[in-house]
């Protein structure tokens, strides 16, 4: 099993073969609206047209990826939780945005709300309320069920839920400390991760689990999951960095540490081939295969990257910081 440290290896020289290396090193370009931080999640429609991301206003914003214009505000407002985008439907013309407002003179939140924004107006097309559906996460990948549960859920299950009209297709009992989940390409299983830093692999048509993999001394604080393009293998961030795992073995194919105190975020290109990887102020891209680090580079003037995107045609990688007053786009053809 292969270890990266990626702090070490962003330290260390590196080859560029691009006539100008300084030019490969800058964004191609900046989506913003006005001096609003975008430190959310950030995503790319699956026809490569709109960059979605929420501000610290609580309003997602949709950007048109070829020319970087400001196309909507989809204004959740007044709710004092803030938006988040989900996901967009296949086509690129509806986007999933979660919300919840705060009860007054309580810690509590109300349950979550819903909505289908069409993203050619920018209107809301529809709103699903009420405590039947908390804690929205990924949608299948044919878009036909949306992934439900997490911290509002009183019995802790996860729920396969019709994504418009919220209605349960599938009940699924994992370990009520079950942390992030993930969808196989084929949306025929479901990955999840759990307390104590284990994978479990679910067949969906069944609802039985299998316990994939197991507490390891290379990772802690076992978190979100990102499954390869190809199905084989599972991306999974924890405290210490990000490790590959390959989801027909359980077996761990590398880690790549990140530097102490530091987020991650990471995305893999359409082709499978390579996992990029933004830890602290760097972007960093592995060959998926091996872990070895291709290129790195600085990313931008934020504290920690919080989110990474890639287009569908492998193109462009969207990225989220701490800080940073805007969305930034790479060209990764240039790297």
């Amino acid at each position: 099993m292969r270890h990266v440290l990626l702090c070490a290896a962003l330290a260390a020289p590196m080859t560029l073969q691009a006539a100008d290396p300084e030019a490969r090193r800058k964004p191609a370009r900046e989506l913003t609206d006005g001096d609003v931080v975008f430190q959310a999640e950030v995503l790319i429609s699956p026809d490569g047209k709109l960059v979605a991301a929420r501000g610290k206003d609580h309003q997602v914003r949709l950007w048109s990826l070829s020319t970087g214009k400001l196309l909507h505000r989809l204004d959740e407002r007044p709710r004092e939780i803030g938006a988040q985008a989900l996901g967009f439907t296949r086509d690129g013309e509806m986007l999933l945005v979660s919300s919840c407002t705060p009860i007054p003179l309580s810690d509590r939140v109300e349950a979550q709300q819903l909505s289908w924004w069409d993203t050619k107006t920018g209107k809301r097309a529809k709103t699903i309320k009420g405590a039947d559906t908390p804690g929205p996460g990924p949608l299948s990948p044919d878009g036909k069920a949306m992934l439900t549960g997490g911290t509002n859920n009183l019995d802790g299950a996860l729920y396969l839920r019709d994504p418009l009209t919220a209605k349960t297709i599938k009940k699924i009992d994992p370990p009520k400390d079950w942390r992030g989940a993930a969808f196989t390409p084929d949306g025929k299983q479901l990955l999840t991760s759990e307390r104590g830093d284990q994978i479990r692999l679910w067949d969906l048509a069944t609802s039985k689990g299998t316990l994939l993999f197991k507490q390891d001394p290379d990772i802690s604080g076992l978190w979100h999951l990102i499954m390869a393009p190809g199905g084989k293998a599972v991306a999974a961030k924890h405290s210490l960095g990000v490790t590959l795992i390959d989801i027909t073995t359980g077996r761990k194919l590398w880690t790549a540490m990140a530097p102490p105190n530091s987020r991650t975020a990471f995305a893999f290109t359409p082709d499978g081939k390579r996992l990029i990887v933004g830890s602290a102020t760097r972007l960093v891209v592995l060959d998926a295969l091996t872990g070895e680090v291709l290129f790195h580079c600085e990313g931008g003037t934020g504290q920690n990257f919080q989110s990474l995107a890639v287009s569908p045609d492998g193109r462009w990688l969207a990225t989220t910081t701490h800080k940073d007053k805007c969305v930034t786009l790479w060209k990764l053809s240039d790297w």
